[in-house]
């Protein structure tokens, strides 16, 4: 049953276009701890936004015709370096080594920056598109940030756990709507009113690595299991069936059975069957019977028997 749902959860993953990593003989191999904090980007690019500086050049990034978005690589690459402190000579913009080369590409893609991992902050990749007046303006942005975004599923595996962020600077109404119409959402006060030309706006869409979706299906692999093992209407522990009542009851631990009531009950423990507290017990005051084991006792009418010997005392 194991393996089923394994089976199962990985012709899910392998349905969904994502590639998979390896199977354990137990099933999905589970990923190794990594910081779980991110680079609080958000806060960092929202502050950047509101410098006279980088406010002036919004104005030309507008109007021009040319690509704005070198510049404002540079830019964020020093804002990352001194907002979360990366040591300057750290090289964190233009990195290739995080990607896999696909077939019949003569290169790997770059990234256009990689966070590094720390003790404290989860690594993080960052794809930038700007929009501009000639080549990625309006809808058009659409198609070149959807190719951003399939970069999260070209991921190396010794980068596969770094958070991975496309990042969009936008200032056209129909731009803006492009992008909500692919999953994108634009970051909180990381906003400019540009005259004449529109409000300049980043949006964010963080795409799940490969390896992230798989640490995904084993906790669904876990569910289905929890789910095929469980019987409706009882509470199960194992393979275990536990009932409770007041007369005669049922108790299972294991493959035996235990009864307890007033009346009659048995005990079993394992395969074998042990009879405590009497098949029959009956009081009165002529005369009754109680039975331990193979013994039986009789009190108020004279006789009494222990083990398979007989001792008869009283008056008939």
């Amino acid at each position: 049953m194991k393996f089923l749902i394994t089976l199962l959860s990985a012709a899910a993953l392998l349905a969904s276009g994502i590639s998979a990593s390896p199977l354990g003989e137990r099933g999905l191999i589970k990923a190794r701890a990594v910081p779980t904090t991110n680079y609080d980007i958000d806060k960092a690019i929202a502050h950047w936004m509101k410098e006279r500086h980088t406010r002036h050049m919004f104005v030309t990034a507008g109007t021009t015709t040319g690509g704005w978005e070198s510049w404002a690589q540079l830019e964020l690459e020093q804002v990352f370096k001194n907002k979360f402190k990366i040591n300057q000579d750290t090289d964190i913009r233009e990195q290739s080594k995080v990607f896999n080369k696909l077939p019949k590409a003569s290169h790997a893609k770059i990234a256009d920056f990689v966070l590094p991992q720390t003790d404290d902050y989860k690594g993080m990749i960052i794809e930038l598109k700007c929009e501009n007046k000639k080549t990625n303006r309006g809808d058009h942005m659409q198609k070149p940030v959807l190719k951003d975004i399939d970069k999260g599923f070209q991921v190396k595996d010794a980068y596969s756990h770094y958070t991975f962020v496309a990042l969009v600077m936008a200032y056209t109404d129909e731009a803006q709507e492009a992008l909500t119409d692919i999953g994108l959402k634009p970051i909180k006060r990381a906003e400019h009113i540009v005259k004449d030309i529109g409000t300049m706006r980043v949006y964010r869409k963080d795409t799940p690595s490969a390896q992230q979706y798989i640490d995904g299906m084993t906790d669904l692999t876990e569910a289905f299991e929890n789910l095929f093992f469980e019987e409706s209407g009882k509470t199960t522990t194992g393979s275990d069936k536990t009932t409770t009542g007041s007369a005669s009851g049922k108790t299972t631990t294991g493959s035996g059975k235990t009864t307890t009531g007033s009346a009659s009950g048995k005990t079993t423990t394992g395969s074998d069957k042990k009879t405590t507290a009497s098949a029959k017990t009956t009081t009165g005051s002529a005369s009754g019977k109680t039975t331990t084991g193979s013994d039986k006792k009789t009190t108020a009418s004279g006789k009494k028997t222990t083990a398979s010997g007989k001792k008869t005392t009283g008056s008939a």
